[in-house]
């Protein structure tokens, strides 16, 4: 089954990564497909999803933050959206957030056609998946959303002007905490109340699995002007911002100008 086959290559990933965070430096080798510092820990993540899905004997399309587009197999049997390690910076230093996020589609390339999403924190060795149509869960636990106010929300500030400020400053706590695939889920399960990037410089291709994680969740998920994301291409090139919270409710709240 092809949920089981991500699940496994993902726990492989986590573990592997998290044994070598002792061996020193890691390098920064080029700018990846997204426009980040590629690091040997980015691509090291990339061959382990590569050689345990080859070894599971599936055929693919891989589109990568780092590396881009590559085909593997003759007769690819579906399309996998990967972030090697969201994270990365984190992981180098040893702050224990980052995880690995695979997401799978056989027929299109936006976030809502995104069949499968597999997330596992590097540290914790938490799992966050879920299928569409068929739920989202979170070690093995069914997740369902319970609609609250905003307290507590995770903050990207990148390009905020003062309209974006006046938001912010409505948020009693402010974190942030440097992998948007686990924090998204956080928002499912009620560690944070909200994920807000106020301009467009979220990656789809870093959103595709936890976008379906939310989704089926029950989790509100839309741009920072309340439009739905779902018809965006899943691409390292293509950028959004973003709105997690709870209900359509709460995130008009954040917005509200009272």
């Amino acid at each position: 089954m092809l949920l089981e086959d991500l699940r496994k290559v993902a726990g492989i990933v986590a573990r592997e990564i998290y044994k070598s965070l002792g061996r020193g430096t890691w390098k920064e080798l080029s700018i990846g497909e997204g426009g980040d510092l590629t690091t040997e820990m980015d691509l090291m993540a990339e061959e382990l999803v590569i050689h345990g899905l080859e070894e599971l004997g599936h055929s693919f399309v891989l589109v990568s933050e780092e590396s881009g587009e590559r085909v593997f197999g003759r007769n690819p049997e579906f399309t996998v959206f990967l972030d090697p390690i969201d994270g990365t910076s984190n992981a180098i230093r040893g702050i224990p957030i980052s995880s690995t996020s695979i997401s799978v589609s056989r027929r299109g390339r936006r976030l809502k056609d995104v069949e499968i999403g597999v997330i596992r924190d590097i540290f914790s060795k938490e799992e966050f998946y879920s299928v569409k149509g068929k739920g989202a869960y979170f070690n093995e636990s069914r997740v369902l959303v319970e609609e609250r106010g905003i307290e507590i929300a995770s903050i990207y500030p990148y390009g905020i002007d003062e309209e974006d400020l006046s938001t912010i400053r409505r948020i009693k706590k402010v974190r942030l905490l440097g992998s948007i695939s686990l924090e998204t889920c956080y928002v499912a399960l009620g560690r944070l109340d909200a994920v807000l990037i106020p301009k467009e410089k979220m990656r789809t291709i870093d959103l595709s699995a936890s976008y379906l994680f939310s989704v089926e969740s029950g989790s509100f998920v839309s741009n920072f002007h309340l439009e739905e994301i779902g018809n965006l291409k899943i691409s390292p090139k293509i950028r959004t911002s973003l709105i997690v919270s709870s209900s359509e409710t709460s995130a008009r709240r954040i917005l509200s100008n009272g």
